[in-house]
C-alpha cells in the first residue's frame, strides 16, 4: 500500500527523442485554436498518433499530434 502511494506521487519524467524532421508547407485551418499542418519529411520517420513539437527559428511555437 505504501509502495503504491509512493509510485503515484513520483513525478513522471518526460523524455524527448528526435526521430525525424519535417518542413511545413501549408496550414489548413478553420478554427483558431486548432490547425492542420501539411508538410514534407526531410529526415527520419513520423508515426501516426505520436506527439510532435513545432519549432520556428529555434523557439518552440506549439505541440500537437502527428
Amino acid at each position: 500500500m505504501l509502495a503504491e502511494e509512493v509510485k503515484k506521487r513520483t513525478p513522471r519524467v518526460l523524455v524527448e527523442e528526435v526521430v525525424g524532421k519535417a518542413k511545413i508547407l501549408k496550414l489548413f485551418s478553420k478554427e483558431r485554436d486548432r490547425q492542420v499542418v501539411g508538410g514534407a519529411v526531410l529526415s527520419g520517420t513520423f508515426f501516426s498518433g505520436k506527439q510532435v513539437k513545432l519549432i520556428r527559428q529555434e523557439h518552440e511555437i506549439g505541440r500537437g499530434a502527428c
